[in-house]
């Protein structure tokens, strides 16, 4: 449109604003007048003084709108300021268009349309007429030539031919005063035409009627011009609410120094669009508007009224008003990206084995307008360009931050068996912080997890995590679990709620922290669903959670097997030496397995006077086996721990593997290094050589990535070796001494007497196969298999299995049991429970040893020679050897 089109378009655009306007102002004045009903006695009672004495304050505004009213006002007050801010943008646009549009009225009128006015009133000789309108067109005429100035029309002749004098194009209007002496100028030109038939703009008199009507029309369209001059302040006067604030007249009623800001209409409004219980999600564009009569407030209170007090209420309101938005804004978003998390890390199956015991609404994130608020970023109120997207990012970092800091707490006030709900949780919040990076701005994931786990150090392999680890296995996970060879599992104790049960105290912990239903897993059903979960996870320790250990603590995963390679270190030199060297003092001499004509009840009579004295020591069970139950189930951890590091190889293995060949190159890296030569040689078909042989170049690091990752060394062979040193020290007399054929133990095993290791452990394992008595645990019970474990990994590396399969106690009962039941012999109930559990430890024993030669197999005995008596010569004695206890390497012989 033109430039007349433009005028009157902005012009019925001021119009209907100033009528919203009004109409808000009356409908408010309208509630002023008719306040809502009293409340009842008993809630005005329960009310405190300061509620009350604003009672008739909030009976006008917050109790006097109903639901549709708030939302209507919220929409007409949306309407206003919108369009308001629409009009403020196109000001530079507009402004100039209509400074040509008034300057064109104005000179058209004056060179124009008043030629043949004064002609007229020349010819006729009015005087005073002729004087007005020449001192009208004086005031604000601009001639294109200054001859113009002086027309035929002052003569009172005509132009000749007659055609309109041509108006320049200028963006310059006509000043406020000389639209003022214009303006009066017509006004007295009218009156004083025919002041005979009185009234302003009468008819007839020195000027026609056609003459009146066109003075009378330019008076009247000249109205608008001062507000259109002054757009800015014609659009912040037109859409002014700061009436929907100021409330001094009701605080000089009730004698209130200010009303609570849920009192105040802007909140009211805004509180009720993102109200928690009904959101309106339709209005979630409309939510900032109302705030907006802040900026009214502020600007009259300082440019009106000038009160700075004002204005610091005012401002105090306002940012507490946005900082609950910005609070409401952040929670409920960050809720809906941490349900849509965890829907999106659910497994599927479980997911759909959900929906028919949860309702699908609790399952799926609902839909939402949310975006919407994130996206604001140039809030204006009180002079200040507010970046709500930015305040948001700030808060949701911080939901992020609390929510890592809260599931880390809760593993740390939980042993080592909330790994995997610990990896679960971590897991939600890395989603979590990934869907609301794509709609905001945070930092990343790495520097979140560095800064709640506190591993800020570069050299630094600790974290809260990694300490926690270590303090739970050396404090609670070896000394009270048990392991189970047959799940491989560790779980708790057996009767460990009993303090004589257990030979540790509990760990001091710190307390779990509380959290927000929201904040866990979504909502209330899927965390009980995932509860559930890990509460069966709660109690066990398998292979699953090493992978997630292991996942967990990531690169600092060597500092924790560094500690459990100093714990083996202190638990063999400090405890397992010692407590075997009291034992030997205290082992009978003579061991001398007896004959199987006694039966098997003598038989195990006899066993039971020879280990009567073991029996009595008092740190047997304490000591003994607590250490034995800690090394082995120290063992059993990096065992499960290779393992779950060989499943998670085998997944980068799949990864890393697209075809490799025989040779130590990969069948990727041979293609890229084709293609890279092919295009080397015909520069014309390569779009981008260079990146091709970056591409190569990354393909050959590749593949060197995967030769690295299936070069890594064993950590059960390390560990064992770690072992075989430690008891090296205690190695001469756990093989027996030093006997009269020159070899630690003997050549050939003493029948009769020997203190070697194995017949102190064949000892011990008799012991521990003995029925408990009343209101006593059972011996695998409270330790495990770890016992077993740590014992035979001793022997398989004294190489004395051959000799414990000998003169084993539990294996010679069972041959002599076979013996019994062949003759038909009965045995008592006791009896059969030994034998039961002894058969047990027998076959638990063999298949350890089996895993034990797989894994670490032994270098074989040297031969021994043996050389017949005679009187001239002696039998050479052969010296003792250490170093012929070693592991073998590759199956070759030391």
């Amino acid at each position: 449109p033109g430039r007349d089109g433009i005028y009157r378009v902005v012009l019925n655009t001021l119009q209907r604003l100033s009528h919203w306007t009004a109409l808000v102002l009356e409908q408010t004045a309208w509630k002023y007048a008719r306040p809502a009903p009293e409340l009842p006695l008993d809630e005005r009672e329960s009310r405190s003084a300061e509620a009350v004495q604003a009672l008739s304050y909030e009976r006008v505004v917050r109790l006097n709108y109903q639901a549709h009213e708030k939302l209507a006002l919220t929409e007409f007050v949306a309407m206003i300021k919108s369009l308001g801010h629409e009009m403020r943008k196109a000001e530079a646009v507009l402004a100039p268009l209509l400074r040509q549009h008034m300057y064109s009225e104005v000179q058209h009128q004056l060179q124009n349309k008043l030629t043949d006015t004064i002609r007229r009133a020349t010819k006729k000789k009015h005087t005073t007429i002729r004087a007005m309108l020449i001192q009208l067109r004086n005031v604000a005429a601009d001639w294109k030539r200054a001859s113009e100035a002086k027309g035929p029309e002052l003569d009172g002749k005509r132009n000749k031919p007659s055609v309109d004098r041509q108006v320049e194009t200028r963006t310059v209007a006509p000043s406020a005063s000389q639209l003022q002496l214009m303006r009066m100028t017509v006004y007295a030109l009218c009156r004083t035409a025919d002041s005979t038939k009185g009234g302003f703009f009468s008819r007839g008199g020195d000027l026609s009627k056609e003459e009146i009507v066109a003075l009378k029309q330019w008076h009247d369209d000249s109205h608008f011009f001062p507000y259109l001059l002054d757009l800015g302040n014609t659009i912040t006067e037109v859409t002014d609410l700061a009436d929907l604030w100021y409330r001094e007249f009701w605080l000089e009623m009730t004698g209130c120094i200010q009303f609570p800001i849920e009192l105040s209409l802007p909140w009211v409004l805004t509180s009720h669009v993102i109200d928690p219980k009904a959101p309106h999600t339709a209005y979630y564009d409309h939510v900032v508007f109302p705030l907006d009569i802040y900026n009214d407030a502020a600007r009259r209170s300082l440019y009106t009224l000038q009160q700075s007090f004002l204005y610091e209420e005012i401002e105090a309101e306002t940012n507490l008003c946005l900082n609950r938005l910005l609070n409401w804004v952040s929670e409920q978003a960050y809720a809906y990206f941490k349900l849509q998390a965890t829907i999106m890390t659910m497994d599927k199956r479980w997911r759909s084995n959900l929906e028919t015991s949860v309702s699908s609404h609790s399952l799926n994130a609902p839909r939402t307008r949310l975006p919407v608020l994130l996206q604001l970023r140039h809030v204006q109120l009180l002079g200040r360009s507010v970046d709500c997207s930015h305040l948001v990012s700030l808060r949701m970092y911080d939901f992020l931050r609390q929510n890592l800091d809260q599931s880390i707490g809760r593993f740390l006030s939980s042993d080592l068996c909330g790994i995997m709900e610990l990896e679960s949780m971590i897991d939600n919040v890395r989603a979590t912080h990934h869907l609301i990076n794509q709609q905001l701005e945070l930092d990343s994931w790495d520097n979140l997890w560095s800064e709640v786990s506190e591993n800020m150090d570069m050299p630094a392999f600790t974290n809260r995590i990694v300490i926690h680890v270590i303090s739970e296995i050396r404090l609670d996970f070896f000394p009270a679990f048990v392991y189970c060879h047959t799940t491989k599992r560790f779980k708790r104790q057996s009767g460990y709620e009993d303090r004589s049960a257990r030979f540790v105290d509990i760990p001091a912990r710190e307390a779990a922290p509380r959290m927000n239903s929201s904040h866990v897993y979504g909502n209330k059903s899927l965390n009980n669903a995932h509860d559930a979960v890990h509460k069966v996870q709660r109690k066990f320790f398998g292979i699953a959670h090493m992978r997630s250990l292991v996942r967990v603590l990531g690169n600092n995963l060597p500092f924790l097997v560094l500690n459990c390679y100093s714990f083996i270190d202190q638990l063999i030199t400090d405890m397992l030496i010692p407590y075997m060297k009291q034992l030997t003092q205290g082992f009978p001499k003579q061991t001398k397995l007896p004959s199987f004509q006694y039966g098997t009840e003598g038989v195990y009579l006899y066993f039971e006077a020879k280990a009567r004295d073991f029996m009595r020591y008092p740190e047997l069970r304490s000591g003994v086996y607590q250490t034995f139950r800690e090394v082995g189930n120290l063992f059993c951890f990096i065992e499960l721990m290779e393992y779950a590091l060989a499943q998670l190889e085998a997944f980068d293995y799949i990864l890393l593997q697209p075809g490799l060949l025989d040779g130590q190159r990969a069948a990727f890296v041979d293609v890229m290094a084709q293609c890279s030569a092919i295009y080397a040689g015909n520069p014309s078909r390569a779009r981008d050589a260079k990146a091709l042989q970056l591409s190569a170049g990354q393909a050959e690091r590749a593949a060197e990535a995967y030769r690295v990752l299936c070069t890594g060394g064993s950590l059960v062979t390390g560990f064992i070796q770690r072992m075989l040193e430690l008891i090296r020290p205690a190695m001469d007399d756990w093989l027996g001494g030093i006997q009269p054929d020159g070899v630690p133990g003997g050549i050939l095993p003493p029948a009769e007497t020997s203190t070697e290791f194995y017949r102190l452990w064949s000892a011990l394992m008799f012991i521990s196969c003995t029925p408990p008595g009343a209101n006593e645990h059972f011996d695998h019970d409270l330790f495990g298999d770890g016992v077993q474990w740590a014992g035979c990994i001793v022997i398989h590396l004294l190489r004395q299995q051959a000799r414990l399969q000998l003169f084993d106690w539990n294996s010679h009962l069972l041959m002599s049991d076979e013996l019994s039941k062949a003759e038909g012999k009965p045995i008592s109930a006791e009896l059969a429970k030994f034998l039961k559990n002894a058969a047990f430890v027998r076959e638990l024993q063999t298949s350890i040893f089996y895993t034990l030669e797989t894994l670490t197999p032994m270098a074989p005995k040297p031969p021994a020679r043996f050389y017949p008596p005679t009187d001239a010569q002696a039998p050479p004695k052969r010296k003792a050897v250490v170093s012929d206890i070693q592991l073998s390497q590759g199956g070759s012989q030391p």
